[in-house]
């Protein structure tokens, strides 16, 4: 498996994952605005994501990508399952939407960050449709 932080730099590396985040103020958010041309050499890139997402096309779309990737993904729909999953199971990255109607992802990253075992801290990259640079502030505390 792959580490996180090559998933982190997906954009960069694999034209498939261009297509999916592109760099911003916040860092890698979810979108479709730099397509890169693809190498012919271009290895699949695996790892474990967690998807926190409450729109289903949002997340069928997000796990279609990742699975062109290679990557293994489990899909939840709250931050609260998001808490309790992420407790559980090990995962490469956690992409997790701002914006859900139980728990807002600030607060899901906030409790995981606290439930974390000392020395592991996975990589979470914010999805929202919303103007990024309106949540930089708060997605970088």
């Amino acid at each position: 498996m792959t580490s996180s932080s090559t998933l982190a730099d997906l954009a960069t590396t694999h034209p498939a994952a261009a297509r999916v985040f592109y760099r911003s103020g916040l860092g890698f958010c979810f979108g479709g605005r730099r397509p890169l041309a693809r190498a012919a050499d271009d290895a699949a890139i695996k790892g474990h994501v967690l998807l926190v997402e409450d729109e289903p096309v949002n997340a069928a779309v997000a796990e279609g990508y990742l699975a062109s990737l290679g990557c293994t993904s489990v899909w939840v729909k709250s931050g609260n399952e998001a808490v309790a999953r992420s407790a559980g199971e090990h995962f490469d990255l956690i992409l997790m939407d701002l914006n859900m109607p139980d728990m807002d992802g600030f607060t899901a990253t906030q409790l995981i960050r606290q439930r974390a075992k000392q020395g592991e801290r996975t990589p979470i990259v914010a999805l929202t449709a919303h103007d990024a640079t309106a949540f930089r502030d708060k997605c970088l505390r």
